[in-house]
């Protein structure tokens, strides 16, 4: 009967996955230049940082634009899309544009 245990090291790197987002916290980055930080109920808007408080779901986030941006008081709806990490942005009536995890920064 062959041998079915494995070493510690090869178990332990068999087990090794890279961890991956499974809610619509986080940093996230548009192609145009926005950023978001979701935190639960908690948004931090734009390089400023402006707070901003949201409706938070797991994988979704709902607010309105903040003042000083081109498309203040519209509703803006964020819905994470596990099948590629990524979250669905729509500002108001717009198109859905697709924003991704913000690059890690550098100091």
């Amino acid at each position: 009967m062959p041998n079915l245990r494995l070493a510690p090291s090869l178990a332990a790197l068999l087990l090794a996955t890279p961890a991956v987002a499974d809610s619509i916290d986080g940093k996230w980055c548009s192609e145009d230049g926005r950023r978001i930080i979701i935190e639960g109920s908690l948004g931090l808007w734009g390089t400023a940082g402006l707070k901003i408080a949201g409706e938070y779901l797991r994988y979704t986030y709902l607010f309105a634009m903040p003042a000083g941006e081109p498309e203040a008081g519209q509703r803006v709806e964020m819905r994470f899309r596990r099948m590629d990490q990524s979250i669905a942005v729509k500002i108001g009536e717009g198109e859905a544009r697709i924003w991704r995890k913000c690059p890690p920064e550098v100091s």
